[in-house]
Parts: structure tokens; C-alpha cells; sequence
């Protein structure tokens, strides 16, 4: 009974877990490249203004979000807490985009 029990949860299993491989279309990729620039020119806007809220406006305080700067690993609120002081002795700053690439997977 037992052996019947885990070749069916295995069954049920390996077919729940298929991968979609449907290929991204032009008009999928034009719509997500617009939302991802609309995101990172927030981002850019807000750091040349020196303006912490509006760079960190598109970032969720959430359980998944990671910072990694010089090998050290930052939680949303570690992060927060050691960049706004240091936002507050900016001036103004300058962001130049050397070259861009969007993955869809």
C-alpha cells in the first residue's frame, strides 16, 4: 500500500512540475522592457537628485530582497539604514547606462 501511495504522489509530482518553454513574443518583450525602464529610470532619477526616497521607491521591504555590495550581503533594512545617511551627503550624482541587457527566462 505504502509503495503504491509514494508512485502516486511521485507521479502526480512529476507531471505538476513541467517547465514552460513557450518562447517570449515581440509584443511581450517591447511591454517588459518598457516597465523595466520605467523602473530603473526611477531609480536613476532619483539618484542624480540625490533624492533616497524616489531611488529606493521601486523596492519592496521584503523577505527575498538582497543587497550584495563589496561581498557583504544586505537585508532591506540594513540597507536602508546605512545608504540614506549616506544619501543625505550627496549633492547631486551622475548616472550613465554603459549598456543594457534584459533576459527573459
Amino acid at each position: 500500500m505504502k509503495t503504491r501511495l509514494i508512485f502516486l504522489v511521485l507521479l502526480i509530482v512529476s507531471f505538476s512540475c513541467g517547465t514552460n518553454n513557450k518562447p517570449v513574443s515581440d509584443a511581450q518583450k517591447e511591454k517588459i522592457q518598457g516597465e523595466v525602464k520605467e523602473v530603473v529610470n526611477t531609480i536613476f532619477k532619483g539618484a542624480e537628485e540625490a533624492n533616497f526616497e524616489m531611488a529606493t521607491e521601486p523596492w519592496i521591504d521584503s523577505p527575498d530582497f538582497v543587497y550584495s555590495y563589496n561581498g557583504n550581503s544586505y537585508g532591506y533594512k540594513e540597507f536602508v539604514d546605512a545608504m540614506k545617511p549616506m544619501f543625505g551627503s550627496f549633492l547631486n550624482q551622475k548616472c550613465t547606462i554603459v549598456g543594457e541587457k534584459i533576459c527573459y527566462s
